[in-house]
């Protein structure tokens, strides 16, 4: 206990830190973010960004929380293409609807 998770080459990596938390830990399981993401057709990282919004992280939050294969830190331009693109196949405008949209699709109500 004690330990939390971060993202390392995009994959959730173990860490000490207790500022980093697994991303959407509170809002669904893995099983059901993944059904978000085949809902909404997204990518691996677009899904990691999708948790990450969704638990209130700053652009630059999420950059230094998903790490290139080099281990360097997504830069905020780039986490904004990868916003861009999530929001545009969300068919939304902010990360509340972005949220609301998750629950909507967790609920079947999505439609």
């Amino acid at each position: 206990m004690g330990q939390s998770r971060r993202v390392s080459s995009g994959v959730f990596e173990e860490s000490s830190d207790p500022t980093f938390g697994n991303p959407g830990e509170d809002l669904l399981s893995d099983f059901e973010w993944q059904d978000v993401a085949n809902v909404l057709a997204l990518s691996e990282r677009e899904l990691q960004v999708a948790k990450l919004l969704v638990e209130g992280c700053t652009r630059d939050q999420i950059g230094a929380r998903l790490r290139k294969p080099t281990g360097e830190c997504v830069s905020p331009g780039t986490v904004r293409v990868y916003i861009d693109r999530l929001y545009k196949k969300a068919h939304v405008d902010d990360r509340t609807a972005l949220a609301l949209r998750v629950v909507r699709i967790f609920l079947g109500r999505d439609g």
